[in-house]
């Protein structure tokens, strides 16, 4: 388990460092499922699909936007076309899914960092890291 010295101010920046990140999930962010996405330095992860009446809707955009903001990227808005993180949540009416589902009212996004150099189940154990992001619509 990985604990963090907070400063007497009680800011707290940077606790991931030097890790990578290794998996995401997101619930209740755009169209995406909550499926774990494994992130793999040896591979490519293509995000595709179509949404309701164009491929402007499948949640790829939504995605970029959440291992932007999950990154802490100060450009995450400009990737996304997004005004502010609420506007990630999952939105029936964009959905066209209405009459079934309703608007979330909050969702998360979730990281596993790692240091790149770790190996082994217990150098993984011993310096992962989880990261929860909360996104609530005001």
């Amino acid at each position: 388990m990985t604990s963090v010295a907070v400063p007497s101010d009680g800011v707290v920046e940077d606790i991931v460092g030097a890790r990578v990140l290794a998996g995401i999930q997101m619930v209740n962010i755009s169209r995406l499922s909550t499926h774990p996405v494994p992130i793999t330095a040896r591979g490519l992860i293509t995000v595709a699909g179509q949404g309701p009446s164009d491929s402007n809707g499948a949640g790829k955009s939504s995605f970029i936007a959440g291992l932007s903001l999950l990154h802490a990227d100060e450009q995450w808005r400009l990737q996304s076309g997004a005004q502010a993180a609420a506007e990630l949540l999952f939105t029936a009416e964009l959905a066209g899914q209405e009459a079934m589902h309703a608007n979330a009212d909050r969702g998360y996004l979730i990281g596993v960092f790692v240091p790149p150099q770790a190996t082994t189940a217990e150098e993984l154990d011993a310096s992962a890291l989880t990261v929860w992001l909360r996104i609530i619509d005001p």
